[in-house]
């Protein structure tokens, strides 16, 4: 009978208690391939539950990324599942009779064909291997594993296998009474049969646990933990020369001044092992360990590799990953947050994620722009009409300060135009001119946007009504350049990027010239209709040791607004103006924006969220100066997201 100490009975019944970090390193890498291999981002996979009710977890994908293994409810109990994006999530049962009780999914083999877990067999849980079935690319055969005990009683689990997927590994109950670490292979010539064989302990006489957690791609090194004679310590096994299954079992060690160690995963090669180690009696590291190196911690391996690591970052806390050519590894920081590590540096995910998505935002700059000049500078088309065979000159500017995602930022224009009296009904009117702003960051980075723009216009008086019809176009070419900036362990680096930007923009707007009146005060409500659609195109930063490349991305927006005009005649020179205009914008969020980083990994992150509604006012004067008509009007938003306030002048010079 197996012995019940705490360790024991932790992982017999909680498997998830060591687990859920190692799930969360598997799925890290699993992004990397999804990036590379399929659209980046995050993909709900359900459950096994009727109307997808319950919880599901993933533990591990395939090299692909197209294949990911885990746990979903069914509705009675957790069962272990695999999921395709053609197949979806199929349930792969358990080992018991009517498929009772539960099963849970931890490996999966390079192909996506082979999946490793355990599930019940009725009685109690055994380590199981299941394989697809020929000539199906959804259904498959259960096997049970067995244990390492006499007659196939006790436990066993299963975490881990190798690229071919005729190598398992776990940890199974022994007659000794304790748990110890195995290693099984494919019998030669059977599909399905296989040999248990028990990997051992670093203990004197074999006595004491270990358990195994990761193999490398041809199955002939293993990795996990093992009882010693002082503690608990990483070991690396390794296939004897000449035999099938016997091999030898090495002590890791620790980190100096620790006591415990666990390796979680090993690279291809077999020659890189990471894990997590103990430096005292409560601080833990993240620890990476070669022939050549013995046992680093990540932070150690950082600097020996020119890195400036900021001793008051967070520090990491597990490794529960490593690439094939052992140069990446990803786990878990003290924070709590996910870290991926090269010899260039470490990224903390969570805060590396706020940076992408702080420097995202640059299709909302361009929009800014159209909005400040559309409904700024062109903000009047009552202002200035033309009779026929009239012409006129102006020149005009706004200025103005932004708030995006919490973070400061200021926007400009400035134009030159021309009008002209078709007939005592129409005028039309062209300007060129030029827009700029620039947006602070997080982390001290910023986005700027530039450009040169168009502006046509045509106002028509609708025939037999006091109503005016106007049509807007707008186009800006420019350039976008963004510095990002983010901590590499814990020490501030800057990436930069240049890419083109394209605005169009489509104004239908109604006016009723001077509906009514109140003393020398005239009233005129309009209502208008705005499309802009805004390309940013693909660009790959440059300095820093993880710079982005972004995918291009394209982004409407559709808005309508309902205001009123007022105009206060002061005397023959001088009136005072003022507006209060409602707008509704018809989309919420903005485009979604992919890429990678530094090609660690991929990353699609959702579009800003805007406000919907607000609200603006404004008030100025117009007055004649000289042989023209100046004018300067303030306006203030509640817009959170947007331009909040700004200034449009004005010069015009009829003739």
């Amino acid at each position: 009978m197996t012995k019940t100490t705490p360790q024991a009975r932790r992982l017999q019944r909680h498997p998830q208690f060591f687990l859920k970090p190692l799930a969360l390193a598997i799925s890290l890498l699993g992004a990397a391939h999804t990036a590379a291999y399929a659209a980046p981002g995050i993909t709900d996979l359900g459950t096994l539950g009727a109307g997808n009710a319950g919880k599901s977890g993933a533990n591990g994908v395939n090299a692909a990324g197209d294949v990911v293994v885990g746990q979903a409810y069914t509705g009675s109990a957790n069962h272990a599942f695999r999921w395709t994006q053609a197949g979806g999530m199929v349930d792969m049962g358990t080992l018991a009779a009517s498929n009772a009780g539960s099963s849970v999914a931890y490996g999966v083999n390079a192909a996506g064909d082979v999946v490793v877990g355990d599930a019940s067999n009725g009685t109690t849980t055994h380590a199981f291997r299941w394989t697809l079935n020929a000539n199906s690319t959804t259904q498959g055969t259960m096997s049970d594993l067995g244990t390492l005990t006499s007659g196939n009683a006790g436990f066993s689990r299963a975490y881990g296998v190798n690229a071919a997927g005729d190598v398992v590994v776990g940890y199974a109950g022994t007659d000794s009474g304790y748990a110890h670490a195995f290693r099984w292979t494919l019998n030669a010539g059977s599909t399905t049969a296989g040999t248990m064989t028990d990997l051992g302990t670093l203990k004197t006489g074999n006595a004491g646990y270990s358990g195994a957690y990761g193999v490398n791609a041809a199955g002939n090194v293993v990795v996990g933990w093992a009882s010693t004679d002082s503690g608990t310590h990483a070991f690396r096994w390794t296939l004897n020369s000449g035999s099938a299954t016997q091999g030898t079992m090495a002590d890791l060690g620790t980190l100096t001044g620790g006591t415990y160690s666990c390796a979680y995963a090993v690279n291809a090669a077999g020659d890189v092992v990471v894990g997590r180690a103990s430096l005292g009696s409560s601080n833990y590291r993240a620890f990476r360990w070669t022939q050549a190196t013995g046992m680093q911690s990540v932070e150690d391996w950082l600097k020996s590799n020119g890195v400036t690591v900021n001793d008051s970052a967070s520090k990491t806390y597990s490794a529960y990953g490593v690439n094939a050519a052992g140069d990446v590894v990803v786990g878990v920081l003290t924070n709590n947050h996910a870290f991926i590590a090269t010899t260039k540096g470490l990224l903390d995910q969570v805060e590396n994620n706020k940076s992408l998505a702080g420097s995202s935002g640059t299709p909302a700059r361009a929009m800014q722009d159209v909005g400040m000049v559309m409904h700024g500078a062109h903000g009047s088309p009552m202002r200035g009409l033309l009779t026929a065979g009239k012409q006129s000159f102006w020149t005009a500017g706004d200025w103005g300060h932004s708030d995006n995602q919490g973070n400061d930022g200021n926007l400009g224009a400035v134009e030159v135009g021309y009008a002209r009296g078709v007939t005592n009904d129409v005028m039309v009117k062209f300007a060129l001119g030029r827009t700029y702003s620039k947006q602070d960051t997080l982390f001290g980075g910023n986005a700027k946007v530039d450009g040169t723009y168009v502006m046509p216009e045509i106002i028509a008086k609708v025939s037999g009504t006091p109503l005016y019809a106007s049509v807007s176009g707008y186009y800006n070419w420019g350039d976008s350049d963004v510095t990002r900036g983010y901590d590499n362990a814990g020490t501030r680096e800057f990436s930069r990027g240049s890419a083109d930007a394209r605005t169009a923009a489509l104004r239908a707007r109604l006016d009723w010239l001077d509906a009514f009146k109140a003393g020398n005060t005239a009233f005129t409500p309009y209502t208008s209709v705005t499309y802009t659609r805004t390309k940013i195109d693909a660009y790959t930063e440059t300095g820093g040791a993880f710079p982005a490349s972004w995918n291009s991305r394209t982004e409407h927006s559709t808005e309508a607004r309902l205001g009123l005009d007022a105009v206060h005649r002061v005397d023959d020179k001088l009136n005072v103006l003022g507006r209060l205009e409602g707008v509704h914008r018809f989309n919420d969020t903005g485009a979604a924006v992919s890429g990678d980083v530094a090609g660690l990994y991929g990353f699609n992150l959702p579009g800003q969220t805007y406000k919907r509604n607000w609200l603006r006012a404004a008030i100025g004067f117009e007055g004649k100066v000289g042989a023209g008509t100046a004018s300067m009007m303030l306006n203030g938003s509640t817009q959170s997201d947007g331009t909040k306030y700004w200034v449009a002048a004005n010069y015009r010079y009829d003739f």
